[in-house]
């Protein structure tokens, strides 16, 4: 039950049995060592004396304990979620469980203890646990994920972004024959962190504003992101991932009826309570699986309006987001469906220069005039969001603090966005041709020239520069140093 009320990944009804399965066996494991040593206690109170009352205060015990374990945390899961209800129903559960084993119990040694004959009790309890686990799989496919509230004429959106993709990685084989791509050439990441650059894109917030600037902060799940607010207009939303740093854990999963992040070499047996504990979701996905994840899921929505974001590691980022484009483009809804794909962030750099943070931004969006095939001007990833609530005419939606990049496609704008970027220990500023670090600990500050070598120190040559970005990044600088909680 906990299962089929918190996976948020499609599983199909074979894969939910044995996941639910592999539960109930690693349960009985559990079971086995909690109820032995409950067993010698019980049996050294007595005096071995034990009787079916004994036996079955055992059972309970145990039953209560493997229930609570799992139970609850599908309930902190469900609270997590925003489902508030099921969550108190979840937590209420494990005792009236303990009282209704410990009466089935007392009853079934009775009988064995007399010698009648008729089932046992462990065929019995796992006949049910079967049972159970057969109705959870029934539930969980059939689930609502279709978005069947969206209207039939709303565009798609689908977002794929990519670890590590270099800058200058135009990506002319995923593109190749598809007209009306743009291409962002000073797109900025505002921060190389891979959690806390995917919550800026999902959010359109800055790191700043979403509350996440490391890989080990969670989002909170009271911030309204994209996903959430295009679910809200009735869209089938999902998220499919490969890196452990973006598993439902990191609160990236709000918003998506669908959320796809087995991983691991044990896939989504992680999903398992007691498997997860033992460390065995540990790993990634490879970016091949990412994407037929995804296009398994993609070929059954395209009747409706639909929100997806694919995130893939840069080995083999190429064919993967080829073959997502190509399911996109040969479906019924390629006339509609605003593809983006962004580098997200370069996985093991720690800073905030231009190698660190710039990355490649592309657009496709159908029905648009987008007369630019490469735009100059600088912009953020997080400018994402706007752009899709614009495309799909949502933009009344008050959740981002970005700028919508179709009108740089067609040229109507053109004037650079700054950004603020965080690093490790380290903040910098990219406004007016010029970006500033920080170094927070030590405090040395440098300048660089964006339209000449960005790796030599201008700041002898530029003090007003220097002063003056320093003097507009003291408030960031601030809330940096509470975010991560120094002083």
């Amino acid at each position: 039950m906990g299962l089929a009320a918190t996976l948020t990944a499609p599983y199909g009804v074979v894969g939910f049995v044995g996941l639910g399965l592999m539960a109930v066996l690693t349960m009985s494991v559990v079971g086995l060592l909690l109820g032995v040593p409950a067993a010698v206690l019980v049996s050294i109170s007595q005096r071995g004396e034990a009787d079916e009352r004994t036996g079955a205060a055992v059972m309970a015990f145990v039953a209560t304990g493997l229930c609570a374990w799992f139970l609850w945390g599908a309930a902190w899961t469900l609270v997590d979620q925003g489902r508030t209800v099921p969550a108190v129903f979840f937590s209420m559960l494990p005792v009236p469980f303990g009282f209704v084993v410990a009466f089935n119990a007392r009853y079934w040694l009775r009988r064995s203890r007399r010698g009648d004959s008729g089932l046992s009790w462990l065929p019995v309890a796992a006949g049910a646990s079967v049972v159970l686990v057969i109705l959870a799989a029934v539930v969980h496919v059939a689930r609502d994920t279709s978005g069947n509230g969206a209207l039939a004429g709303d565009p798609s959106i689908v977002w794929i972004t990519v670890d590590s993709l270099p800058v200058d990685h135009h990506g002319d084989a995923w593109m190749d024959g598809v007209p009306g791509a743009v291409r962002f050439s000073q797109a900025i990441a505002p921060t190389p962190s891979v959690r806390a650059g995917a919550a800026s894109v999902l959010t359109g917030l800055h790191p700043l504003r979403s509350g996440v600037v490391t890989d080990t902060q969670r989002l909170n799940r009271g911030l309204t992101t994209l996903p959430a607010a295009f679910e809200g207009e009735g869209y089938a939303t999902a998220g499919f991932v490969g890196h452990p740093l973006l598993a439902s854990e990191s609160g990236l999963a709000n918003g998506f009826r669908v959320y796809d992040d087995r991983m691991g070499a044990f896939g989504g047996l992680a999903r398992v309570s007691v498997l997860r504990r033992l460390g065995l979701d540990t790993g990634d996905r490879t970016s091949s699986d990412v994407a037929d994840a995804f296009i398994a899921w993609h070929a059954g929505r395209t009747a409706r309006p639909l929100f997806a974001w694919v995130h893939l590691s840069a080995e083999d980022a190429d064919a993967a987001i080829e073959r997502i484009v190509d399911a996109v483009q040969d479906s019924d809804a390629a006339s509609e469906t605003h593809i983006a794909v962004a580098g997200l962030s370069h996985v093991g750099t720690v800073g905030v220069s231009d190698r660190e943070v710039r990355v490649p931004v592309v657009l496709l969006a159908p029905g648009r005039d987008m007369s630019k095939f490469v735009v100059a001007s600088q912009v953020r990833t997080y400018d994402l969001g706007p752009t899709a609530l614009r495309y799909a005419q949502l933009d009344d939606l008050s959740v981002t603090e970005g700028i919508e990049l179709l009108g740089y496609g067609t040229g109507v704008r053109t004037v650079p966005l700054p950004v603020v970027t965080l690093g490790e220990g380290r903040i910098g500023l990219r406004s007016g041709g010029v970006a500033y670090e920080q170094d927070l600990e030590a405090g040395n500050q440098r300048i660089f020239d964006l339209g000449g070598d960005v790796t030599e120190d201008v700041s002898e040559a530029q003090p007003e520069a220097l002063a003056r970005a320093r003097s507009m990044l003291s408030a960031e600088v601030m809330a940096y140093r509470a975010l991560l909680g120094v002083n």
